[in-house]
């Protein structure tokens, strides 16, 4: 939903991104240019990082889709362009949310876990399940 999106105003300077990022816990932040409805590109984490808080890293591009898209066609078109982040719009081209490219591929496979989320506690029944 729009109002969950975290995105960051393109008028910031250096530390000031790397700060809200930080802060954020986000390793994707979309970059807008005077409201969420003009999404420029994203920063990374791992960009800003490199700048050490001293320099703005080069935007990185997001896929684009209106509402009605099938989640397979955007995945597929992310995956070939390489896009980890998608901005949908309405039919009026206003940000509706976002989609990552882990939220795609969770809806087809289930949940992903990664070294970011909270651990999970084994039980011997979920042990004898893998």
């Amino acid at each position: 939903l729009r109002s969950d999106v975290f995105a960051l105003p393109r008028a910031q300077d250096a530390p000031a991104v790397a700060r809200g990022i930080a802060e954020s816990a986000f390793s994707r932040v979309p970059v807008y240019a005077d409201s969420l409805d003009h999404i420029l590109g994203m920063y990374h984490a791992f960009d800003v990082l490199k700048e050490r808080g001293e320099h703005l890293p080069p935007l990185r591009p997001v896929a684009y889709a209106p509402t009605d898209t099938p989640c397979n066609e955007l995945l597929f078109r992310m995956l070939k362009a390489r896009l980890h982040l998608a901005v949908v719009h309405d039919e009026h081209g206003q940000t509706l949310g976002i989609v990552t490219l882990e939220n795609l591929l969770e809806e087809l496979v289930g949940d992903i876990r990664d070294e970011h989320d909270d651990p999970v506690r084994l039980t011997p029944a979920s042990v004898a399940r893998v």
